[in-house]
């Protein structure tokens, strides 16, 4: 069995770039990051060798699917919720004023199937 990589986006917020590595799931997984809510702080080795000496910030992430993770929804799964014009996952020229529609988006307790994590 090949192991699955996942993608890491480390931004840098004063200049306004990220930058994207490749990381194992196992190394996900020694890190014990599977079970931390976004906004935790983690040690850089545990993503990978090459970080050792940093510490992030979860930021955020998506799902194998590409469901976003939100802020505020304690659950390591997909949920549907009401959302209103600009929310994560609700696109805000799609909609009309004050219109709500239910969408599906990740909770922000990080999972076994989170395909994308974004950290600063």
């Amino acid at each position: 069995k090949k192991p699955q990589v996942m993608k890491l986006n480390i931004a840098y917020g004063r200049q306004g770039t990220v930058k994207a590595f490749e990381v194992t799931e196992d190394q996900v997984r020694k890190g014990n990051i599977i079970g931390k809510r976004l906004g935790a702080e983690v040690d850089g080795a545990a993503l990978g060798d090459q970080f050792e000496g940093y510490v992030f910030k979860l930021r955020g992430g998506q799902d194998t699917e590409g469901f976003p993770m939100m802020y505020g929804v304690a659950a390591p799964a997909r949920v549907s919720l009401l959302l209103k014009r600009g929310a994560v996952g609700f696109n805000a020229f799609r909609a009309r004023n004050g219109e709500r529609r239910r969408k599906a988006i990740r909770g922000d307790i990080f999972g076994e199937d989170i395909a994308v994590l974004n950290v600063s």
